[in-house]
């Protein structure tokens, strides 16, 4: 069980940098629909760990990209990273 649960958290480390670097790249190129797709996903994968604050986060941008706005992405974001860390 502990491989598992060790395979899961290199899995999610090792994915997080380029998540994150879609959403940036979806902000920055003022692209709704990837910004929802690549908070889509993180918001998946740090549910995996209970991480409800990193979730939450995710999830917001998740609904920006729905609503083909992205007024507060950058600070969504800056606030995620963090939570992240």
């Amino acid at each position: 069980m502990e491989d598992v649960v060790q395979a899961s958290v290199e899995d999610f480390l090792r994915s997080l940098p380029q998540l994150t670097l879609a959403i940036e790249k979806a902000i920055e190129n003022k692209n709704p629909n990837d910004l929802k797709i690549a908070a889509h996903t993180l918001k998946g994968a740090v549910s995996n760990f209970y991480a409800e604050p990193s979730r939450q986060l995710a999830w917001q941008l998740e609904q920006l990209g729905h609503s083909q706005k992205l007024d507060g992405a950058k600070d969504i974001l800056s606030n995620l990273k963090t939570e992240l860390k």
